[in-house]
């Protein structure tokens, strides 16, 4: 998962984006979650793990969203 996170915050970067802003969420389920997290957390993105479903998770980017506009 920590190559899915590095690609991820690569685009944003590379696109002259804040991954903190584009982000809404992003859900890490599978191999590599601690590597993950710690990549998400150097670039201030919220995260969860599988133990949150993607119903919920999903929730919490609209709320997130929501909030933002």
């Amino acid at each position: 998962m920590d190559i899915v996170a590095r690609g991820v915050i690569k685009g944003c970067i590379e696109s002259g984006r804040d991954p903190a802003e584009a982000i809404a969420i992003f859900r890490i389920p599978g191999a590599w979650e601690d590597e993950g997290f710690k990549i998400l957390e150097k670039y201030g993105v919220e995260y969860c793990d599988r133990s949150v479903s993607m119903y919920d998770a999903a929730g919490r980017a609209v709320a997130k969203m929501g909030a933002a506009g």
